[in-house]
């Protein structure tokens, strides 16, 4: 979780990472950008969307703070993972 700050017509680009990306504006006017499409939001808009995308923020009308949120999805063990550890010893 981050206390995201965007400087009035500061910009913060990402060319995607994994994980799930949720924002949700607590001060200011934030246009988020995923994948070309624009989205303008302001206090209390929320926010999803899959962060392997290309996406960025800016702040074209003064700061913006914001609330970010990374969520990370845990690996799922493979079939033959739970067989093995069911076989295995005790």
């Amino acid at each position: 979780m981050y206390d995201q700050q965007v400087r009035t017509d500061g910009r913060q680009a990402s060319l995607g990472h994994a994980g799930t990306e949720h924002t949700i504006v607590q001060s200011g006017q934030l246009d988020v950008e995923v994948d070309g499409h624009l989205t303008r939001l302001g206090p209390g808009d929320y926010i999803a969307f899959d962060a392997s995308i290309p996406h960025g923020y800016a702040a074209p009308e003064g700061p913006v703070r914001s609330v970010l949120l990374l969520q990370y999805r845990t690996p799922r063990p493979r079939q033959d993972d739970d067989e093995s550890a069911a076989n295995a010893p005790h």
